[in-house]
């Protein structure tokens, strides 16, 4: 199990534990008599709910939050992430977004790449797509970022079943739409 099911796992159990501890009290308190233990119970014990699953949230947002790198060398370590390699010196990263729930993971470029290096990138084990891709069909992703928008209509679009992250995921697909006429390449890739 990795670290982010670990801590949702720890975090459920401490809730509940709490909750639990007070349950008891609260019983017992209530079999003796004692109100104002009761009172007293039942207000420790909401808010030491209350204060727990305030943190688990706040802390499972830090951990599982998408990570929109904006400095050229984040930019490029995104693009190094699926890529395996710095980008090489026709390719510019504009943009990326990362996101990692566990052992998943997704993936959005968007690059401005020389014509040679479009060639280069299509023979990485890309095929042209038989039918419009999910990310390139102008539906809503809510994981995907405000800035992907690709021009559907005159993208050439590739899809790779077999994408070989650098991440090691068991299962991964890939999509490219290429704009030759402005070079630009928009990138997603998934892996589970």
């Amino acid at each position: 199990m990795h670290l982010e099911g670990l801590m949702l796992v720890a975090g459920v159990f401490i809730i509940l534990a709490a909750g639990a501890v007070g349950s008891i009290v609260l019983i017992v308190a209530c079999l003796l008599r004692e109100w104002k233990v009761v009172k007293r119970t039942i207000a420790i014990t909401l808010a030491t709910v209350a204060v727990l699953m305030v943190a688990f949230v706040a802390i499972m947002y830090f951990v599982w939050r998408p990570w929109d790198p904006t400095s050229e060398a984040d930019l490029k370590a995104a693009y190094a992430a699926d890529f395996g390699v710095a980008p090489p010196a026709g390719i510019t990263v504009l943009k990326a977004r990362q996101l990692v729930v566990g052992d998943a993971a997704v993936q959005w470029l968007l690059l401005k790449a020389s014509p040679e290096e479009v060639e280069k990138h299509i023979a990485k084990g890309f095929v042209p797509a038989r039918e419009t891709l999910s990310d390139f069909d102008g539906r809503h992703n809510p994981n995907a970022p405000a800035w992907w928008k690709p021009p559907s209509g005159h993208l050439r679009l590739y899809e790779s079943h077999h994408w070989e992250p650098t991440g090691g995921g068991t299962s991964s697909e890939a999509a490219m739409g290429v704009d030759a006429s402005s070079g630009l390449i928009w990138f997603t890739a998934s892996q589970f």
